[in-house]
């Protein structure tokens, strides 16, 4: 379990920054151009599975992984078994889900001109959001000793 303290934490803090406050309301402002339109994205965001995985996750990760007993800042392994875990998600994205026509996240497509980019982007938000963490624990760690 303590393997994938840092991995869960970042998929959802990543998820819930990126989805409500980057692609969503990009989506709604400038992609959807009709009433209709935007009334469907809001009802279909708000289903509770997507608030589950949009919203939800997040206040979870953080309470297992930071503010539950014990917690320490992360380590370099950490980090590496995050990378681990999204390089083989990556994989299965990349050679089986995208090869079938599951198209999740159509900006990692290999097809696409800025897939190469958008890599790079999440693997750099991952040591963004293990910096930001650590920063973080230290602080609860200095207030709850």
């Amino acid at each position: 379990a303590e393997f994938f303290r840092f991995p869960a934490l970042v998929a959802a803090s990543i998820t819930f920054i990126v989805w409500n406050f980057v692609l969503a309301p990009v989506f709604y402002t400038f992609l959807l151009k009709t009433p209709q339109s935007k009334k469907n994205f809001v009802a279909w965001n708000t289903q509770f599975h997507m608030f589950e995985i949009h919203v939800l996750n997040y206040p979870i990760a953080v309470v297992n992984a930071v503010l539950s007993t014990g917690a320490r800042p992360f380590t370099e392994a950490d980090l590496w078994s995050a990378f681990f875990v999204v390089f083989n998600y990556s994989i299965l994205y990349l050679f089986i889900l995208d090869r079938l026509g599951v198209h999740l996240y159509p900006v990692f497509s290999p097809r696409s001109k800025f897939s190469t980019l958008t890599w790079l982007f999440v693997f750099s938000l991952y040591y963004g959001t293990f910096k930001y963490w650590n920063i973080v624990l230290v602080d609860v760690q200095s207030v709850t000793s």
